[in-house]
Formats: structure tokens, C-alpha cells, sequence
């Protein structure tokens, strides 16, 4: 949580998070699905229950010298944790779903269940890697946005092309499609455009990035630095 608040303070419109179930079926938001790198023990969140999880601080691995202590002591939050710290606020949130294989369904609607009460849902995105996660949130709930994630990776099949890609997108009924920095070219974005999709990119770190999205039409940029591009925002906005 204090990382997002340091995203907040340093002007980015949203955030984007991941969200794992636990052993006792509760969405909670860490990025790996072990403690191995953030709380010293390799165990998997999926094998652990909330209450388990809950006193583990998952915080103090992480220190910058320009922030040294503030994560010092923080927790793994719960979704229904996090909806309530940004219901309060005018922020996107970008929720990316990492089921484990069997968790599929369970993840899916623990998540739509969490958003029911929440408003403005207009601000929220589903999106994950596994497209039939997606296509299950938007059964159980086709208000809300979604996202199909797409990585270099994708490429690798020969053949794959830009008609594929958005095969899978429109088959898992996303509203967006979020690409890799990689894998993002003018041909796909106004092809994407075309057929109703808004495109996000990720892992956009270098500053240039904010001309290039204007030019390309990019509804979000999702970054490691938001204070860089923030700023950079500005000087191009003026």
C-alpha cells in the first residue's frame, strides 16, 4: 500500500496490481504467487490462508535510499483492502488476475464479487494472461472492463500476426488490449482502434514514450516510474 501511495503522490492517474487467491478463497494483491522474494519463505499463496498471510511483512526487502523505511513492516493487502483506500479516490485501477491453473473459476469470481459494491466502476480493468479468466469475469459481470495481456512471448508461434492477436482479444470479450512496450507497432494499434479495442502498454520506463503514445493514440501507459513520465507528461502538455 505505500507504494501505491507513492504512485498517487507522484501523480499517476491509476495503478496496476495483481491479485491472487489464497488457500481460503480471499483475493489478496501481491505480484509473485510465492514469498520467496518478498517475505523470505518459499511458500505459495494459493497453499496459505489469509490469516497465515496476514502478519507476514512482505515490506522491509524492499529499501531506496530516498524511501529508506517506508516499506519497512508493510502487508500483503486484501482487494477488499485496496477497493476501499481507492474508493475514496479519482484513481484507474488496472487489477490483473494470476489464477494458478485450478483457481481459475474461483479467482474469477471472487474477483467480480469484490467489485460489486464498488463504484466507479468505470475506472476498473480486469485484465490478465489467461483469457478464459477474463471471459468469466465478463459472463459474471459484462459491466466491467476488460483487458487481454498479451507479452513478446505471444509471438514466438510462427505465423502469429496482428489478426490473431486480436482473435484472442475479441474471443475472451476484452474492451482493451495491454501490450509489452515490444510488441507495440502503428499497424496494430490503429487495426486495434479499428475494431473497438483501446490499447494499453506496459513496462514503459523511458520518458520518449509519452510523445509516441500521443502519436499512437495509447489510452495508458503503465510504468515502473511514474514520477519520470508524470513529469514528462507535463513538459510535453505544457
Amino acid at each position: 500500500m505505500a507504494a501505491f501511495d507513492l504512485a498517487i503522490e507522484a501523480g499517476a492517474d491509476g495503478i496496476e496490481f495483481d491479485v491472487h487467491l489464497t488457500r481460503d478463497g480471499v483475493p489478496v494483491v501481491i505480484h509473485d504467487d510465492t514469498l520467496l522474494r518478498t517475505g523470505g519463505m518459499s511458500r505459495h499463496i494459493s497453499e496459505m490462508s489469509l490469516s497465515e498471510l496476514s502478519g507476514i511483512d512482505v515490506g522491509s526487502w524492499f529499501q531506496l535510499n530516498e524511501v529508506k523505511g517506508i516499506f519497512s513492516g508493510q502487508t500483503i493487502p486484501t482487494l477488499i483492502g485496496l477497493l476501499g483506500w481507492a474508493a475514496a479516490k479519482s484513481t484507474y485501477l488496472y487489477l490483473e488476475m494470476k489464477p494458478d491453473p485450478d483457481q481459475r473459476e474461483n479467482l474469477a469470481e471472487a474477483v467480480a464479487e469484490s467489485l460489486e459494491h464498488f463504484t466507479p466502476m468505470d475506472r476498473v480493468i480486469i485484465e490478465s494472461f489467461d483469457l478464459d479468466a477474463i471471459k468469466i469475469v465478463k459472463a459474471l459481470s459484462p459491466n466491467i472492463k476488460t483487458a487481454a495481456l498479451f507479452e513478446p512471448s505471444v509471438l514466438t508461434p510462427p505465423g502469429f500476426r496482428t489478426r490473431r492477436l486480436l482473435e484472442l482479444a475479441a474471443h475472451a470479450q476484452a474492451n482493451e488490449i495491454a501490450l509489452h512496450h515490444r510488441l507495440v507497432n502503428e499497424r496494430l494499434t490503429a487495426r486495434a482502434r479499428a475494431e473497438g479495442f483501446e490499447v494499453v502498454v506496459w513496462t514503459v520506463d523511458d520518458p520518449k514514450w509519452i510523445t509516441k503514445a500521443r502519436a499512437l493514440q495509447i489510452a495508458a501507459l503503465i510504468t515502473n516510474n511514474p514520477a519520470l513520465l508524470v513529469a514528462q507528461r507535463n513538459t510535453v502538455i505544457g
